[in-house]
């Protein structure tokens, strides 16, 4: 979005030296920007829902793995800073509770189950019936046994 609708710098530092009327000129430029930006992001990023029901062993397995990798995450050390990339937001009930838990750019188990998860999706687009349950259900427990979860 930063190439296809660029802003001009609006720091102090920037306006300073500007007239009036090149501020506001700049100003409503930005302004115009993040509309274009905003319309396109609606576009790009709208979430497209598609249901597929799958079996009790694949829906135990993603369950248990969602619930031991967010319940036993320790939020510690100094976190990576990226301005780009993904965030990956995994979410499933506990009890009567959801639990959420979002990270950008995952990195570790949560990066192995974010791809996991898009091989699932890219599966089911792809074969819109049939998708190899076993071979999600072994990789979940590959990732569970190797993370001591």
């Amino acid at each position: 979005m930063q190439t296809d609708f660029p802003t001009k710098r609006t720091s102090r530092d920037a306006l300073k030296d500007k007239t009036e009327e090149e501020r506001t000129a700049i100003l409503q430029h930005n302004r115009e920007q993040y509309i274009m930006r905003s319309k396109r992001a609606n576009e790009v990023y709208t979430i497209k829902t598609k249901s597929h029901p799958i079996g009790r062993s694949l829906a135990i397995q993603l369950h248990k793995t969602y619930v031991s990798l967010i319940g036993n995450h320790k939020n510690t050390g100094i976190p990576n800073i990226s301005k780009d990339g993904y965030t990956a937001v995994f979410r499933c009930v506990v009890g009567d509770e959801i639990w959420n838990f979002s990270t950008r750019n995952p990195l570790g188990a949560f990066k192995e189950l974010t791809d996991l998860c898009e091989d699932i999706a890219n599966d089911v687009k792809e074969n819109k019936k049939d998708i190899n349950e076993d071979e999600y259900v072994r990789r979940l427990e590959e990732l569970m046994n190797a993370k001591s979860l």
